[in-house]
């Protein structure tokens, strides 16, 4: 057993080369938010949309599931991204990152 967990050491992971790539990743996701997705919430989330819904279900179908399909309103559009940006920063810095990257998984 020794010689088979001796076989696979290069295949450790360094702690730093990890939360550097989890620090660039949390760092772009907020670029994201802020200057690309935050100008334009109310246009594509909010309630009178550049699209109307009938026709993004048209495009997706009708089993596609989306949040912002039934909740029409704009501060819950703002509230969403809020949430996201909030989850961006606490993925930036590590805290509780196993769930926290799932959330905003979802959230994003």
């Amino acid at each position: 057993m020794k010689s088979c967990i001796h076989k696979f050491q290069y295949l450790r992971f360094d702690g730093r080369s990890v939360s550097l790539f989890r620090i660039l990743l949390g760092i772009s996701i907020l670029y994201n938010l802020l200057f690309i997705k935050l100008p334009f919430t109310a246009q594509f989330w909010g309630e009178h949309t550049i699209i109307p819904v009938q026709v993004m279900q048209f495009m997706n179908g009708k089993d596609a599931f989306s949040t912002f399909d039934y909740i029409r309103n704009d501060l819950f559009a703002y509230g969403w991204m809020g949430t996201s940006i909030l989850l961006g920063v606490l993925f930036t810095i590590g805290f509780r990152t196993r769930l926290i990257s799932f959330l905003l998984l979802f959230f994003y």
